[in-house]
């Protein structure tokens, strides 16, 4: 692409280099638009029927966590932040 210096352009000049610049970049915008919308239907499909990643694993409502406690190391550690 050739440099212009922007400098020495007039201002109705300037004003129809915008407008050729935004035609440019609405085409382009709407290529990857539909590129994107090709992409979005090949790999949708797909995606929908995986189901759910938790499927026959145990439930995690019943589960007991045990608080953390401070123990015989608390001579060693006294701050409890579990570094020896």
């Amino acid at each position: 692409m050739a440099r212009t210096n922007l400098g020495s352009m007039s201002v109705d000049a300037l004003l129809k280099l915008r407008d050729d610049i935004e035609k440019v970049l609405s085409s382009k915008a709407n290529e990857l638009k539909n590129q994107l919308a090709r992409l979005g239907s090949e790999i949708g499909p797909r995606m929908r029927g995986r189901g759910s990643s938790l499927k026959g694993r145990r439930s995690l409502s019943n589960t007991v966590i045990r608080p953390a406690t401070r123990g015989q190391d608390e001579e060693r550690n006294p701050s409890g932040c579990g570094r020896s």
